[in-house]
């Protein structure tokens, strides 16, 4: 194949994969005015890829048939080699204008089904292919314009507390969840001494030093009070889980930015190119914290994303209700502890 013909649309995904998983000589990209930043982003995570990619000089008419099917044989005029078109991204009236001028030139179409992971062809009778590349967390959220400037992966802050956390079993997950969330609420980090067990976890503050004991296994976790956040620990658990799943990358407190506005996630996965965005809170948690987790998954992962919200607290029904309308996926409690045999699942 030399020329992948795309069709660029908010969803970038929708030429990322194809293009990774074809790896044409060229690609080129068909972008209305609107979606040139979108265009301008997937141009550069292909041409890292090593895919050369240009964008079609001609911007092309979102919902004017007779403009598109212009600049399709502009395209045609200027492209003689074999060129192969990929209908999955644009608008109907884009992928339809286009899609009957490549049929009259007998040139094959192709579109990507999400559903399936899998390309099909849409002018011979053979049978899909499933896709086998992998795509990194790195190379998606560039896909959409963002830049990771910062992430606990590379720390090593959940990595330091996997002994502590390999002991335990459902019931040891909830009364650690119940011990924290007792020290939390009845004690002031200020204070200069602390020493309080509970369930079978002790808690000790002297001065700047914290320690977390598990009379159980003996193990410990320490903190200098000036790193200590109750909150991390959730997130720290569920990464260390998601790593000992069949994921292709998964990170951490997780810092993106783009066009200087940031936004941070707690817990990111990546498999089958759709990404996994994860939202901690083993405190308190608020309809708010629903809605940040959303518009996340809108802005970095569209429909390929998928959002899952994890409390250690119960949630009300207004909590629930909201969740159910966002698409945002509730995982509490004991729920949480249990993912790891759903999580094979996940990018079905």
């Amino acid at each position: 194949m030399s020329i992948l013909v795309c069709l660029v649309s908010q969803q970038a995904m929708a030429n990322v994969i194809p293009a990774l998983e074809l790896r044409p000589e060229k690609v080129v990209l068909l972008t209305t005015s609107r979606e040139m930043g979108t265009a301008e982003n997937i141009k550069k995570v292909l041409n890292e890829s090593g895919i050369d990619t240009e964008i079609f000089h001609d911007l092309i008419s979102p919902y004017n048939l007779d403009k598109i099917k212009l600049i399709i044989r502009k395209l045609f005029d200027e492209y003689k080699n074999d060129m192969i078109l990929n209908v999955t991204g644009g608008t109907k009236t884009m992928a339809i204008s286009a899609f009957e001028i490549f049929k009259e030139n007998n040139k094959p179409v192709i579109y990507y089904d999400p559903d399936h992971h899998s390309i099909m062809s849409l002018t011979n009778n053979s049978e899909p292919e499933k896709v086998k590349n992998k795509l990194d967390i790195k190379s998606y959220l560039k896909s959409y314009g963002y830049e990771i400037y910062e992430e606990g992966t590379t720390k090593g802050r959940a990595e330091s507390k996997e002994k502590f956390f390999a002991g335990f079993d459902e019931t040891r997950f909830i009364e650690f969840s119940l011990f924290l969330d007792y020290i939390r609420k009845n004690y002031q980090l200020n204070e200069p001494r602390i020493n309080r067990s509970l369930t079978g976890f002790t808690f000790t503050k002297n001065f700047d030093v914290i320690r977390i004991i598990d009379d159980k296994s003996k193990e410990s976790l320490q903190y200098d009070l000036s790193t200590f956040a109750f909150g991390d620990w959730l997130e720290d658990y569920f990464y260390l889980k998601l790593k000992k799943e069949n994921y292709d990358d998964v990170k951490y407190a997780v810092k993106f930015k783009t066009n200087g506005i940031e936004n941070e996630i707690d817990v990111l996965a990546s498999k089958d190119c759709k990404l996994f965005l994860y939202s901690c809170k083993s405190g308190k948690s608020e309809q708010k914290d629903l809605m940040q987790i959303d518009i996340l998954r809108k802005l970095a992962g569209g429909i390929f994303g998928k959002a899952f919200f994890l409390s250690t607290s119960n949630l009300g029904e207004g909590s629930i209700q909201r969740a159910k309308i966002l698409n945002v996926n509730l995982l509490t409690g004991v729920d949480i502890f249990n993912y790891g045999s759903q999580s094979r699942q996940v990018g079905d």
